[in-house]
């Protein structure tokens, strides 16, 4: 949805509330829109998808390490994993979508790959000092931008409708040559500013990554507390500066409010990510009790079926994600169907919503079927060749399944319970 507003549908006339989709003929519907999307879309999937692409990592790392892969091998799984899954972004930012979002994924993917050695102390300590460097940046800049608003105002408003970009989007380029002009310089310009793009999504990735390592997903019961303490943040966050940012821009709020708390949201809203992912396991807990409690009992676990669907979706996220980038390509493209545009915030979401209805049943199809998802299948053949993995990485004996406090391919500290190290491999200390 947010990128419906955004970038496939922004508006081309100038409409109220443009930067969030857009308010036709005063509507209260736009208006409703735009404030609930500043507080639950713009800026919350991206750093949500992000916790739980690091959680992935962590998964794999863990699963490696069962599998007694040497560090140096496990470091070039995950390279391999996630360069092609950079490269599968990079294809799609220039030919596609130039607001892909797989890229940088894959990017930070590979520097998660090469910290796997690192304790979960280290890495913490990581991701709350970039966190507190971008909300302390984020604060000092809203107050300038609050002091001296009305400069950057006339300077925005001078050039933003002559800006290369306002004009090439993939929803507004009138031709399929400036899609990949502008898809070319989105990702030239992202490899030069990297680690300015990156730095912010660091912590939430860190953060899934541990999260991974501890298994908390789950283990929810276990690690509830964290989880609330996560949910209360994003919760703050969504109050806090989502709901004055959508105030302001349907005009409730001067201008002045408006720039500063949308730059607050592009940058501390960044840490509702891991919020949000708590917010969704604690939702499902009581029914992972129900499944729990059948299952002691030998019975048949009942899920219901929105429930299996968003499952089926889930372990096809990379098809999804294309196959929606498509579908609003079609959709939206001047110089193909050329619909949607400038209908005001409102319908864009609902065509957002209809977009995303046809992943949900064409995941459930494939899931009926059987069959993974096609981006999925190239990925994981690129990624581990014709024979996959190893089940158990050849030269030693069977490791026994860890404990699930241990860090793997961390650095060996004697303790108890840490199994004997095999020459060339690494064993993970005990959290104490």
């Amino acid at each position: 949805m947010a990128n419906a507003t955004t970038a496939w549908l922004p508006p081309r006339a100038p409409l109220p509330g443009a930067s969030s989709g857009g308010i036709l003929n005063n509507s209260i519907w736009d208006k409703v829109t735009i404030v609930l999307e500043n507080m639950f879309v713009h800026v919350r999937g991206l750093p949500m998808f992000a916790t739980l692409m690091g959680y992935g990592v962590g998964m794999i790392a863990m699963s490696l390490y069962r599998k007694q892969y040497p560090i140096g091998k496990a470091r070039g799984v995950l390279a391999r994993r996630y360069g092609f899954l950079a490269l599968f972004g990079a294809l799609h930012m220039v030919f596609i979508f130039f607001g892909d979002i797989m890229f940088l994924y894959g990017c930070v993917g590979i520097l998660l790959g090469l910290m796997i050695g690192v304790s979960d102390k280290i890495m913490l300590w990581i991701a709350g000092g970039v966190a507190a460097f971008w909300v302390i940046f984020a604060v000092v800049g809203a107050m300038l931008v609050m002091i001296f608003s009305d400069s950057i105002a006339n300077i925005s408003n001078k050039n933003s409708q002559n800006s290369f970009f306002s004009q090439t989007q993939s929803g507004i380029a009138n031709t399929y040559p400036e899609v990949l002009q502008t898809g070319a310089l989105v990702l030239l310009s992202q490899v030069v500013v990297f680690f300015l793009v990156v730095a912010p999504l660091v912590p939430v990735m860190i953060l899934g990554f541990v999260a991974a390592r501890h298994n908390v997903l789950g283990r929810i019961e276990e690690f509830k507390k964290q989880l609330l303490i996560a949910a209360f943040v994003s919760g703050f966050i969504i109050i806090g500066i989502g709901m004055p940012l959508g105030f302001s821009d349907i005009g409730v709020f001067s201008n002045k409010v408006n720039s500063s708390f949308t730059l607050m949201n592009t940058m501390i809203g960044i840490y509702s990510g891991p919020g949000f992912v708590a917010m969704a396991a604690l939702a499902t807990l009581p029914l992972q009790r129900r499944i729990n409690a059948g299952g002691q009992q030998g019975e048949t676990p009942k899920i219901p079926l929105f429930v299996r669907m968003i499952c089926a979706l889930g372990k096809r996220s990379m098809t999804g994600y294309l196959l929606q980038s498509i579908v609003f390509f079609i959709i939206t493209a001047p110089f193909i169907l050329n619909y949607g545009h400038d209908r005001g915030a409102f319908f864009s979401t609902i065509i957002a919503i209809g977009v995303w209805l046809v992943t949900l049943f064409a995941a459930w199809i494939m899931e009926l079927l059987g069959k993974p998802g096609p981006f999925e299948a190239v990925h994981r053949r690129l990624s581990y060749g014709k024979n996959g993995l190893y089940s158990q990485y050849p030269g030693g004996l069977i490791a026994p399944m860890q404990p699930l406090h241990v860090q793997p391919y961390a650095p060996h500290h004697d303790g108890p319970s840490t199994p004997a190290p095999r020459p060339g491999h690494f064993q993970p200390p005990v959290d104490r």
